[in-house]
């Protein structure tokens, strides 16, 4: 098998070009919306922050609401948990 040439950098734009986000961003996201997922199971917001690696609570909280245009305890109230 043959090595892939290039540097991260080279990678970085090529993923970006395809997707229009940067691996780090695909990453955040992918992250966000599983955790979205299990607070639509009824998942504690302070558990599903740490499970999902954010630094704290608020961290998690501006990104949710960044990501989906509500913080989680307004989501979670919408989906009825």
């Amino acid at each position: 098998m043959q090595a892939i040439r290039g540097s991260k950098y080279h990678f970085i734009r090529t993923f970006k070009k395809v997707t229009n986000r940067t691996p780090y961003q695909y990453f955040l996201d992918m992250k966000l919306d599983i955790a979205r997922k299990a607070l639509e199971g009824g998942h504690d917001l302070q558990r599903v922050s740490a499970d999902f690696g954010f630094y704290d609570v608020s961290h998690f909280i501006r990104r949710f609401k960044s990501a989906f245009g509500v913080t989680p305890y307004q989501y979670q109230r919408y989906m009825g948990k």
